[in-house]
């Protein structure tokens, strides 16, 4: 169990024993929530961080200030996927490295987060706290939500990706469909909507004939 603290401290309780304190906050902790399968905690604070924690060990893994959301339209975040690198611009822009590629834009403002989704996937978030998980074989966004403040982080456990915002507020996109490789994932999620309309009339949705996955 996570408790968050007036104190500037959060703590961890297994039930048995004294709880793991979690220091290094200069304010009041007001959330706490677990990610990775709950072998690390997210913190909020009044100090306007983000704190990331090692249950175990109540080590400090990662933080994010206010200062640092305040520069990010200035930075370029990126993941690599298969070799390639993705990119995410001031402009809303996510491309790859080679210029081949480029996702549809679908905002206009800061990309804050690029990270590797399931089953070879890519999580993009934004300043405005759209949140999309993206093929990047077919351009297309699988999945779509908003969070209250920029997206700042993301993480895996078996059957979900948690997406956290700036504001210590999150959301789970719940995949397991994508937990066997991206042509599973793809092979699934064609056969779940497997009729689209499209030019004025119903049609099969199907990978294109050159498609890896096919």
């Amino acid at each position: 169990m996570g408790f968050a603290s007036a104190d500037d401290r959060a703590r961890i309780w297994d039930g048995a024993g004294p709880p793991t304190l979690l220091e290094g906050h200069r304010g009041e902790v007001n959330a706490i929530t677990f990610v990775d399968g709950g072998r690390r905690a997210l913190t909020a604070s009044d100090d306007a961080t983000l704190r990331l924690w090692d249950v175990a060990s109540g080590a400090p893994l990662w933080r994010r200030d206010e200062a640092e959301a305040a520069d990010s339209s200035a930075q370029t975040f990126s993941a690599v996927l298969d070799g390639r690198r993705w990119s995410g611009a001031e402009d809303g822009a996510v491309t790859r490295d080679d210029g081949a590629l480029r996702l549809p834009n679908t905002e206009t403002v800061p990309v804050t987060l690029v990270a590797e989704g399931p089953g070879g996937t890519l999580v993009v978030g934004f300043a405005n706290g759209v949140v999309g998980l993206w093929d990047v074989e077919r351009l297309e966004r699988l999945r779509g939500a908003r969070l209250h403040g920029a997206v700042v982080a993301a993480t895996r456990d078996v059957d979900d990706l948690h997406v956290f915002s700036e504001l210590g507020d999150r959301l789970a996109l719940h995949t397991p469909a994508l937990s066997g490789g991206r042509c599973r994932a793809l092979q699934l999620l064609w056969e779940e909507s497997a009729l689209v309309w499209a030019a004025g009339r119903l049609q099969l949705r199907a990978p294109p004939a050159h498609h890896p996955c096919r």
